[in-house]
């Protein structure tokens, strides 16, 4: 599996409706790897702390879009007093070639 991972940002941008700027919104981008075959398509991701009720794969017009939010569980005495990583979301994505059916996607 591949061994980088990159932080991905959304600009911020103002909303129409209330007039107020949204904040800024990091993701990581997980190492993934791609397999194909007559059956479908495998995606073998590595997203530590992201369990699969907090997994979300979905088609999104010609794209594959793979996200999920890291929970890490403090004992109640704990205290968080450093992080390697700064966001909590994981958020990758992919171009589909348009000969795939998007019925049959499942997790």
């Amino acid at each position: 599996m591949a061994t980088n991972t990159s932080v991905a940002e959304r600009d911020s941008q103002p909303s129409a409706v209330q007039g107020r700027t949204q904040s800024v919104e990091s993701a990581i981008r997980p190492p993934v790897d791609i397999f194909e075959d007559g059956d479908g398509i495998t995606l073998l991701a590595d997203m530590p702390g992201v369990s699969k009720d907090r997994l979300n794969l979905r088609v999104d017009g010609n794209n594959l879009v793979l996200e999920g939010d890291m929970q890490f569980e403090l004992p109640e005495q704990a205290e968080a007093l450093y992080a390697d990583v700064r966001s909590t979301r994981y958020r990758r994505s992919w171009r589909r070639r348009r000969s795939r059916r998007t019925s049959r996607t499942a997790c």
